[in-house]
């Protein structure tokens, strides 16, 4: 087989980042119901569109035409499903006085298999666990000073904008002007066939990934995933010698949404949610926006990592995640210790 180049590991990390993000889907259905059924039929489906700034567009053929669009070209993306488990023990709840990380990992049935074992041993370091094929990395495993384990972040670290695309194919519309778009020629290899050619323009917020068939309503992704920025995380756990080092390996983490549940030697148990998550200038995330109003998009800064959810299990000598929301199981947690 051919070797994998760094663009090659980036590029699964990117897939998984897609593929496990969570709600944009959602936005792209609530945006379907909103184009052929109304505002109303959107209300009494989904109740909290009523505290959702105004969309700043209007419900159209077109509009419906976009998201079509969009359905058909990333479909297949849009059925992997998460709902692992992952707990962690202090030696106080162990028979053996030692603490424990347990973890299951769910996706969908696939051949070939998402995960493989593998143990490494060299001078410096040794790590055995579970591999992402396509990844030289160890997504639940241990190094034998700390153990860790994931589930899915489920994040909303994905949006979707309505955008209007200028006469030329090559801009998009600012407030009551067209701005010039980045635009990229990609070609398409396709086996046994010609390649496709296929131009992607790149607006403030992410690229187009869908027109009507006009060509002059598109619908753009924004995602924390698509950003070029320094990545470590699940890179560097082989060396972490504690959970405190673990963790802050995990704050250079721009990759897929994770919650990581870890244990060390020294009996510390941690849960810690990863993954950037947005600041939006407006709205809730649950319906797509006018890409040309003012407010459209994200603050440049992200969520900092400090403010990320966090439970050392104190009080209770366990930590757990099954897909909830780390926010929940915190004030769940409170109310349990009075």
């Amino acid at each position: 087989p051919t070797a994998l180049d760094a663009i090659d590991v980036l590029g699964v990390s990117k897939l998984m980042g897609v593929a496990l993000s969570a709600n944009w889907d959602l936005e792209l259905a609530r945006l379907k119901v909103l184009a052929e059924d109304g505002d109303d039929a959107l209300r009494a489906l989904h109740p909290l569109y009523a505290k959702e700034p105004a969309l700043g567009f209007e419900p159209s053929a077109a509009l419906t035409g976009a998201v079509d669009s969009v359905s058909d070209a990333v479909g297949s993306f849009l059925s992997m499903g998460g709902a692992s488990n992952a707990w962690a023990l202090a030696p106080a709840r162990t028979s053996s006085g030692r603490p424990l990380v347990a973890n299951d990992i769910h996706l969908d049935p696939s051949l070939p298999n998402y995960f493989y074992l593998a143990s490494v041993r060299t001078p410096g370091w040794a790590v055995a666990g579970a591999t992402l094929a396509g990844t030289p990395v160890v997504v639940s495993g241990h190094n034998g000073a700390v153990a860790w384990g994931i589930t899915a972040g489920l994040v909303d670290n994905t949006d979707l904008f309505v955008e209007e695309i200028g006469a030329d194919g090559r801009s998009v519309r600012r407030g009551k002007d067209f701005v010039p778009c980045r635009c990229i020629d990609e070609r398409i290899d396709v086996r046994s066939s010609s390649s496709v050619a296929e131009r992607v323009l790149v607006t403030e917020r992410g690229p187009i990934i869908g027109a009507d068939e006009s060509g002059r309503l598109g619908i753009s992704l924004a995602a924390t995933w698509l950003d070029p920025r320094p990545m470590r995380g699940l890179f560097a756990v082989h060396r972490a010698r504690s959970c405190s080092q673990l963790r802050d390996d995990m704050g250079a983490w721009p990759s897929v949404s994770l919650n990581v549940v870890a244990a060390d030697t020294t009996g510390a148990i941690e849960h810690q949610l990863i993954g950037d998550v947005p600041r939006r200038r407006s709205g809730y995330g649950t319906v797509p926006r006018a890409g040309w109003a003012p407010d459209a998009g994200w603050a440049p800064e992200r969520v900092a990592f400090e403010e990320m959810p966090r439970d050392d299990g104190a009080g209770r000598d366990f930590v757990c995640n099954a897909n909830n929301p780390p926010g929940a199981w915190a004030w769940w947690s409170r109310r349990r210790r009075g």
